[in-house]
Formats: C-alpha cells, sequence, structure tokens
C-alpha cells in the first residue's frame, strides 16, 4: 500500500499543490470465503480466494456464535441460544442492558466475533502442503482448519493485513452448524416372558 502514497506525493508535487492529504490506505478484504471440508470432530475447514497486493503479510479468520450481520434482537437471540440455552429471561435481560448497538457493555459480547486467528502464526492449523515460513500469496495457504467447536451454529469471516499492520473490512460471512449425532437407543425387540416352572 506504501506505493499509493508515494504516488499521491509525486501528483502533489509535480501539479505544485501547496498542501495534500494522504489518502487513507485501504487493504481490500479476502473474497470467496466458504468451507471445504469437514477436517474431523468438530473442525472446519475455510479457505478463500488469495489477496494479490505486494506488501500483503497475512490473513486473520474470526469466528463467532453472533452474525455481524444480524439486527439487534437476532443478535441477542444468537447469542442466548449459543451462551445461556436455559435461562428463559436471557433475551429480556440482554435487551435492558443493550437499550444502545454501541453500548460498551454489550458491544464485545454481542457486535464482535468471540475469536480471531492469525493464519501466519498457527502452523498447526494450515494445511500440510503450506510452507512455512508462511506465503499469503500461495493458494494453498488460504486454507485453515477451525476446532474446538460446540454444538451450535457459528458465523465466520477473514480479513487481510498488509506490513503496516493496516488491515481490510470483513469478507463475506460464512455461517455452519454443528450437530452432535447421538446413538439411538431403540427398545429390544422379540421380548418374550420366561415362566418358572
Amino acid at each position: 500500500m506504501k506505493y499509493i502514497i508515494f504516488v499521491l506525493l509525486l501528483v502533489s508535487i509535480a501539479y505544485g499543490a501547496d498542501t495534500w492529504e494522504v489518502a487513507e490506505v485501504v487493504v481490500p478484504p479476502p473474497t470467496e470465503l466458504d468451507e471445504l471440508t469437514d477436517c474431523g470432530d468438530m473442525c472446519l475447514q475455510v479457505a478463500w480466494d488469495a489477496n494479490t497486493e505486494p506488501d500483503l503479510k497475512g490473513y486473520k479468520v474470526y469466528r463467532g456464535r453472533v452474525s455481524r450481520l444480524s439486527s439487534k434482537l437476532d443478535k441477542i437471540n444468537q447469542w442466548c441460544a449459543a451462551h445461556e440455552p436455559t435461562n428463559e429471561k436471557c433475551v429480556e435481560e440482554w435487551e435492558e442492558v443493550c437499550p444502545e448497538p454501541l453500548d460498551k457493555q454489550c458491544h464485545a459480547m454481542i457486535y464482535e466475533y468471540d475469536d480471531v486467528f492469525d493464519v501466519a502464526k498457527l502452523p498447526d492449523q494450515r494445511t500440510t502442503s503450506c510452507p512455512d515460513p508462511y506465503d499469503p500469496f500461495k493458494t494453498e495457504c488460504c486454507e485453515f482448519n477451525l476446532i474446538n467447536h460446540e454444538e451450535g451454529t457459528y458465523y465466520y469471516s477473514a480479513t487481510a493485513y498488509d506490513d503496516d499492520g493496516n488491515e481490510s473490512t470483513y469478507s463475506e460471512e460464512l455461517v455452519h452448524t454443528f450437530v452432535v449425532h447421538k446413538p439411538k437407543i431403540t427398545s429390544p425387540k422379540n421380548v418374550r416372558e420366561v415362566k418358572e416352572e
């Protein structure tokens, strides 16, 4: 992103501008976020298209139990279903705590993702074909295994960041529901009464 600032400086000098402003550096988000495969027990592998900016440094994957795209009431419902499923008054209580969407007390719990993973720093969760040191331009380095889920619905998004630490906005959001398949208990068949002699 440094070349954008350099070009603006050259244009300003060439045209004799007395004052100029440096444009905000914008890192585009990753695109085509999708789930690839079930990678084991309560594990999901996600992938995205690699960014092409020359000073790209890496990606972050975000995970939460609440969608950032939902309305306030839907967010509260999602949070309560995931974190306090037995509390019948959970929604009512949180509506009182969160009268405004930007209320600091509820913002971190209701309006932000729960977890963030820096892909470059987690080689054990990358595919085995992704080289080390990490290369964010390679397709195989744009695949990441998300582990340690519980039963229920999760929401995912990704961002890209550059050498200066500038981070993009979120990518599109991905939704996945984990279901624990419990063995069915069936009643015994052909039960006969045994008479004592």
